[in-house]
């Protein structure tokens, strides 16, 4: 074999690099490293998907709520009151109601759970008030 550092490359050679350049920790924290910014990208598409799926049952919650009100609002203005009518309206809006407060229950853990203020939940609690009054 050629001499290197005038000591023939043997095996022994390569250990004794390992051990004076640290190649073992140096590449278990480049594993570590690598394993964290996949972690992150991860974590990141998975939240960016669960606020997508919560931001969409908000839209339809609201959607269905104001279906409600408008529908509430033309027999109002009617002097024909359907009971059957009216009952399955206002059980829609229950079901929208319902619908809106556990969202509001899940952005509150979602709120709380990364360390968020109550203020901050408060805040939440008084846009989507706003909606569901």
């Amino acid at each position: 074999g050629r001499d290197v550092d005038g000591k023939k490359r043997s095996l022994n050679v390569i250990g004794r690099w390992s051990v004076r350049h640290e190649w073992s920790k140096r590449v278990r924290d480049w594993d570590i490293g690598r394993s964290r910014n996949q972690l992150r990208v991860v974590i990141s598409q998975r939240n960016k998907e669960l606020s997508d799926f919560i931001d969409k049952d908000f839209q339809i919650a609201t959607s269905a709520q104001r279906l409600v009100q408008d529908k509430l609002g033309r027999i109002s203005e009617s002097d024909d009151l359907n009971c059957y009518e009216f009952r399955q309206m206002m059980m829609g809006y229950r079901e929208a109601r319902e619908f809106l407060k556990d969202l509001i229950g899940v952005f509150e853990s979602n709120l709380s759970g990364l360390g968020f203020s109550s203020s901050r939940s408060g805040n939440l609690k008084q846009k989507t008030k706003e909606v569901t009054v």
